[in-house]
């Protein structure tokens, strides 16, 4: 990096005594001074450390074979998953656990698209397998999940079965999302700050290549997007993973990044970084003496480095998603270099402005020409924003009843608030063109683009936080699918008859447990069970063990206490079911001293 700040320099700055140095150093514009733009900057960093948490899922599993809850006669081949959109697999996606807690997948794991299928080893155990599954949605975030089915019949899980289920499904760093979602945030400003700066050199102000604080900003911007792309690539591994910081150097999880969208489109980033060196280094400073043809060409390379350091950000993003790809990402480039143009110019505006003495030449010339054209970046910003909140967004509703949806409403709320401010500026820039040749309110318009470049570092905080926010099409699929278990279960709620088949292996015993669950609600039920043998008559159990166990909040076993009213009668009254969802109830049953087995049947509770 320095050797691009020092080969970089071809013509000398004005020579200024150290005073004056000095006195720059220290002057700032009035109204909005230093000191508020530093607490700005704070305050952005601390919103960043609130917000940035681990994404929400943004795919969601579909359906599974077998299905969730299913009941097999025999062992399955391999479990398949169908997802709502693109994943990719980390390392260890897929694990699956016999009754026992021992994994019997092959360890075999493939995607295709939306599904995602794992092999299964022979195992000849009967009763409920365990699922595991974590992949990376294609907009880079992870999403896990677990689902259970049986064969032969379903049994209770050991505690080993549901520690092995919770250590492969962990709720992930705080520290690792929070650093994640802030790198991508500093991503984001130095896109804007290196094509911005470049960009309002070349179009607005040829003469700023030779100012030291112009090359430090944009050489800054380029070192920035160096750091943040290689942080990026080595986060990811234990963000999709859910470990901690000390996995950040694991090979496995950076090979497993590195066969990620986003692992490829680092690489890339990385690779284009390499070619911007180049322009930096040679391009910028032949720009000012070169003739029409050699700039038509160090333009078109400019801008072509520009829209492919954009796509790195687009192809594993939002656009890379959901529907109409086609067409959303090309937008989504365009969007983003719209931005970095109109943000990373008023950057460079800025320190333009800072001269007194070149003030006047300034306003004359790289204000008059960076105006239309800030105004032609807000329009594509409009055009292509509109576009990708339709189409992220779906229904008005969306923007109160979904997380996204009101991030966008702070996010468009910022965008507001900085147009205007551009309007002052644009206003002060009109008035130079004035009959009366009264002088450019440079004071004015100072602080018109500080306020502006200030509210710009709110709106890129905000953009980050956003890229980790569920859309809200999804986020209403996800509704739907939940509303249509419920319907399920309210199709099941009422009290509940079960017959379930027991064998202890000892002599007689074998029989039947008659089970009714009444009223099967949230809040206290009345259990009954009357045992036969296996010729139908009633019969006493020296020992009738009932629990309840609802896995998908991890919550059980919780005893429930049953007395024998009579001959095979057993009762229990007041049990109470704290929550609606798929419940299991594990049942043991003891027939002598050394005879004993241990059943589960399904519960739905409404």
């Amino acid at each position: 990096m320095s050797t691009i700040i020092r080969e970089w320099h071809f013509a000398p700055e004005r020579a200024q005594s150290a005073p004056e140095r000095r006195g720059q150093a220290i002057r700032s514009p009035r109204g909005l001074p230093v000191r508020s733009f530093a607490i700005i900057v704070l305050g952005t960093v601390m919103m960043l450390l609130t917000c940035a948490q681990s994404a929400s899922a943004h795919a969601m599993m579909m359906s599974s074979t077998p299905r969730a809850g299913a009941v097999l006669q025999t062992l399955p081949r391999q479990v398949s998953f169908m997802f709502s959109e693109t994943v990719q697999l980390p390392s260890a996606a897929v694990r699956i656990l016999n009754p026992d807690g021992k994994r019997v997948d092959t360890g075999s794991t493939t995607e295709n698209g939306k599904s995602v299928t794992v092999g299964l080893r022979a195992d000849s155990m009967k009763g409920s397998y365990t699922v595991a599954w974590q992949v990376i949605s294609a907009d880079s975030h992870p999403v896990s999940g677990a689902i259970t089915f049986a064969v032969g019949h379903p049994s209770a899980m050991a505690a080993k079965v549901a520690a092995a289920a919770h250590e492969m499904q962990p709720s992930g760093s705080e520290t690792v999302g929070i650093l994640y979602g802030i790198v991508r945030g500093i991503a984001f400003a130095g896109l804007a700050l290196l094509v911005g700066s470049v960009a309002f050199v070349l179009m607005c102000w040829p003469a700023g290549v030779a100012r030291r604080s112009v090359r430090l900003l944009s050489t800054g911007a380029w070192a920035t997007l160096v750091f943040t792309a290689v942080a990026t690539f080595l986060l990811e591994g234990p963000y999709g993973a859910r470990k901690g910081l000390l996995h950040l150097f694991d090979p496995s999880l950076l090979a497993a990044t590195a066969h990620l969208h986003l692992g490829i489109a680092l690489m890339v980033r990385l690779a284009l970084l390499a070619a911007a060196a180049g322009f930096l280094r040679y391009a910028l400073p032949a720009w000012v003496n070169a003739s029409v043809r050699p700039r038509i060409v160090l333009a078109g390379s400019g801008a072509a480095l520009s829209l492919a350091l954009a796509a790195t950000w687009s192809v594993a993003g939002h656009a890379d998603t959901g529907m109409q790809t086609m067409l959303a990402m090309p937008l989504d480039v365009l969007h983003l270099t719209a931005m970095s143009i109109w943000l990373g110019g008023l950057a460079t505006l800025l320190i333009a402005l800072r001269r007194e003495s070149e003030q006047r030449a300034v306003m004359t010339t790289a204000v008059k020409r960076f105006s239309p054209l800030a105004f032609s970046c807000v329009l594509m910003l409009v055009g292509s924003g509109s576009y990708q909140v339709w189409r992220q967004l779906g229904t008005w509703p969306s923007f109160v009843d979904t997380a996204y949806g009101r991030l966008l409403v702070v996010k468009l709320s910022c965008f507001v608030t900085v147009i205007a401010i551009a309007g002052v500026s644009r206003r002060a820039v009109q008035r130079w063109h004035q009959p009366d040749g009264s002088p450019p309110p440079a004071g004015l318009l100072r602080r018109s683009v500080l306020t502006e470049a200030s509210g710009a570092i709110v709106l890129i905080a905000v953009t980050a936080v956003l890229v980790n926010a569920n859309p809200s099409r999804e986020a209403h699929a996800e509704a739907a699918a939940m509303r249509e278990q419920r319907a399920e279960m309210a199709a099941d709620q009422g009290p509940v008859h079960k017959t379930v088949r027991f064998d202890t292996g000892g002599s007689n015993g074998s029989g039947r447990l008659e089970l009714m669950v009444t009223p099967a609600g949230t809040g206290p039920n009345t259990v009954s069970v009357i045992v036969t043998n296996s010729h139908g008559n009633r019969m006493n159990l020296p020992e009738l063990d009932l629990a309840l166990v609802l896995p998908a909040r991890n919550l059980g076993p919780m005893p429930v206490t049953v007395q024998r009213t009579s001959l095979g009668a057993y009762h229990a009254t007041s049990t109470e079911i704290p929550l609606a969802g798929k419940w299991q109830l594990h049942i043991t049953v003891r027939t002598s001293d050394i005879d004993e087995t241990t059943l589960a049947t399904s519960l739905s509770v409404g």
